[in-house]
């Protein structure tokens, strides 16, 4: 008896130049093994609604790379809103899609370095078992820069522009940058730390910071705290105490100090916002967030939590916004006044929303850059973003001025 002929659903947006350079080869290889590839091109809301829904056999989806691997992409498909939530919902006996989550929450929780990169192993081994999530297509972000500037290092997160790196061998030391990804960018949005669209992680690495950095070869190394210590706590968590940085400023002059930090930590990880953030694993774990003093931060967990270091070297959401930035400064309610705004994820640029006072008023933080202005086109689109740099830096010099 003949085998059946394989016949799957390919779902492609419609407006992405990087899937419509590979969508070709993709067909031609799967028809080469006898698959016949149906590719249906859809606009940016036909494409969401297919993943959620799972109406597709193959779709392009990517990682963001270090530091986010593996934990933190797998973790995230746990979350009904991802697409990788209706994908594993197809996994066979015995890896279901309730057994694979309940694995990725255990193996976040072990502490021995030689049992967590087993446990991992094992995972992958089982999911590509069954064909999902095959590598069959990367991507790499390009940087083109002019030859006048020099000493540009690529960014060790997905999405970052890290312009901290460069030098002025000759002339303006301002520079025009044209980012995107994919394409260049419309918008970047309101800046907000705390909120995830549009994708202009750049724009927010320049402008906030976190305790920690993300560092060469994986090592995390000090931000705005300078040391740290991890112990374990008497009820089976961990607490994590952190001396912040002295004499740092927002760039409105405020003091980055506890107060601060603490005020950012009660509104990323409110109940109110806490659906937004359901892929970051810290906020799951993390049980409170308290002062000894100005410039000692004291995180603790309900249970053990191995990434969690490396979860606050991410760009967002746990970098720092000035207090005056918020809807009633250091007094605002995160219930009442979430520096997250209402609506779709802080997509709108409007400032604080007169009736609910959710959002922030500016996007000032206490990076290497701050932000100028912005110049809108009459589609809504940006014309012009500028940022200056940061006379006041508690870091490095910066060559670049605007």
């Amino acid at each position: 008896m003949a085998c059946k002929n394989l016949e799957i659903d390919f779902i492609v947006q419609d407006d992405n130049p990087e899937m419509a350079s590979v969508e070709g080869d993709i067909v031609a290889n799967l028809e080469k093994i006898g698959i016949q590839v149906n590719t249906k091109f859809l606009n940016n809301t036909e494409y969401r609604d297919a993943e959620v829904n799972g109406d597709y056999h193959l779709l392009f989806t990517r990682t963001w790379g270090a530091p986010y691997d593996p934990h933190s992409y797998m973790a995230s498909w746990a979350v009904p809103s991802h697409v990788e939530y209706s994908a594993i919902g197809n996994l066979q006996p015995p890896l279901t899609r309730e057994s694979l989550v309940e694995r990725i929450q255990k193996v976040q929780t072990e502490l021995d370095e030689t049992k967590i990169a087993s446990e991992w192993r094992s995972i992958m081994e089982d999911v590509h078992a069954q064909s999902l999530f095959l590598p069959l297509w990367g991507t790499r972000i390009p940087y083109v820069l002019n030859r006048r500037l020099i000493g540009f290092a690529p960014a060790s997160q997905a999405y970052s522009i890290p312009v901290q790196s460069i030098q002025v061998a000759s002339g303006s030391k301002s520079v025009t940058i044209a980012p995107g990804v994919g394409a260049l960018f419309s918008s970047t949005g309101p800046i907000n730390p705390h909120q995830y669209s549009p994708n202009a992680l750049w724009a927010q690495d320049w402008i906030y910071e976190g305790l920690v950095s993300y560092g060469q070869d994986g090592e995390i190394v000090p931000a705005l705290a300078t040391s740290w210590e991890v112990n374990p706590s008497t009820d089976g968590g961990q607490i994590a105490t952190f001396q912040l940085r002295e004499n740092v400023l927002f760039h409105d002059g405020t003091p980055f100090n506890c107060s601060a930090a603490v005020l950012n930590l009660d509104h990323v990880l409110s109940d109110v916002v806490k659906q937004r953030h359901q892929w970051f694993g810290a906020g799951k774990h993390l049980k409170s967030w308290t002062c000894n003093g100005e410039s000692e931060l004291v995180l603790e967990t309900s249970s053990p939590f191995y990434p969690l270091l490396q979860e606050l070297t991410y760009i967002r959401p746990l970098r720092f916004a000035s207090p005056s930035a918020f809807a009633e400064g250091l007094d605002s309610d995160p219930d009442l006044h979430n520096s997250c705004e209402s609506g779709d994820f802080g997509s709108k640029w409007d400032r604080l929303e007169d009736d609910v006072k959710h959002g922030t008023f500016s996007p000032i933080g206490t990076g290497a850059f701050k932000f100028v202005s912005r110049n809108v086109a009459e589609d809504g689109s940006d014309d012009e973003v500028v940022f200056a740099g940061n006379e006041q830096y508690w870091g490095q010099n910066r060559a670049l001025k605007r």
